[in-house]
């Protein structure tokens, strides 16, 4: 196989496992440099249109600024506009980090190399502070390492439907880590994709939150970790509409292991 460029990206059907590389060495790019405990809202997820107003919303139900901390911001295929989107240019005032999902053309033309770089630049000269990344097949992620060059940060997404049927990240984060590369949660949550013939359930969250713990109390996700909490593809399975969920004391535990994790 190839060695695949730093900008390149190994992902799949979220619920399974996605894995972000960042943008080559010399990129102008400002990533974090701390751990994060992050989460990813849209308007939609409450009615409204404000990604701010959507990101206060959640906190406060969670008691903690995760939503203003660090949020995954999704573009479109070849979509690079001249400005940042709105869920960026809203969020930062509050001194939110993003990391970035882009979907560049997999022909990897000359052309579109420097479209990307272009606009990756845009973004800092802005005063955004993201890593960034794009898409492709999921399969490849476990064959990706040995890569030459070998990504600077590996991020995954990983949800409990996942943990509940049977996928695992300590291969591939070990895989990652043999080559130099360190690893975060860019999507962590409840359920991906429908969820009619495996519904999640409590029993089966808490397991999965405490193997998070696990993984981030061991060294093994170090970057930080993204929870998603956003309304998709018109289902809701993630939001957290009050403060009573019984989800959040999970969702604090873990944000709160990868505070710890600096």
């Amino acid at each position: 196989m190839r060695g695949l460029s730093r900008r390149e990206f190994l992902g799949g059907a979220a619920g399974v496992i996605a894995v972000a590389a960042l943008p080559p060495a010399g990129t102008s790019r400002a990533a974090a440099t701390t751990p994060l405990a992050g989460a990813t809202l849209n308007p939609s997820s409450y009615g409204i249109t404000s990604y701010l107003d959507a990101a206060n919303i959640y906190n406060g139900y969670v008691g903690m600024p995760l939503a203003t901390t660090f949020e995954k911001v999704y573009m479109g295929h070849g979509a690079f506009p001249p400005q940042p989107p709105a869920h960026m240019t809203e969020l930062a005032p509050s001194g939110c980090q993003f990391l970035v999902s882009i979907e560049p053309s997999r022909t990897m033309t000359t052309s579109e190399q420097k479209l990307v770089a272009q606009w990756l630049a845009m973004l800092s000269n802005s005063g955004i502070q993201y890593p960034g990344c794009g898409f492709m097949a999921v399969a490849r992620a476990l064959e990706y390492f040995p890569a030459n060059p070998a990504p600077d940060e590996l991020w995954m997404d990983y949800y409990a439907t996942a943990f509940r049927g049977g996928s695992r990240l300590g291969n591939l984060i070990a895989k990652a880590q043999a080559a130099g590369t360190s690893c975060g949660l860019a999507e962590w949550g409840w359920a991906a994709g429908d969820t009619t013939f495996g519904p999640m359930t409590m029993p089966w969250w808490n397991t999965y939150c405490n193997y998070l713990m696990n993984l981030i109390k061991t060294g093994k996700i170090t970057l930080g970790a993204i929870n998603f909490a956003a309304k998709a593809n018109g289902r809701t399975p993630d939001v957290i509409n009050s403060a009573s969920d019984p989800r959040i004391p999970m969702i604090r535990a873990v944000a709160q292991a990868m505070q710890g994790a600096a």
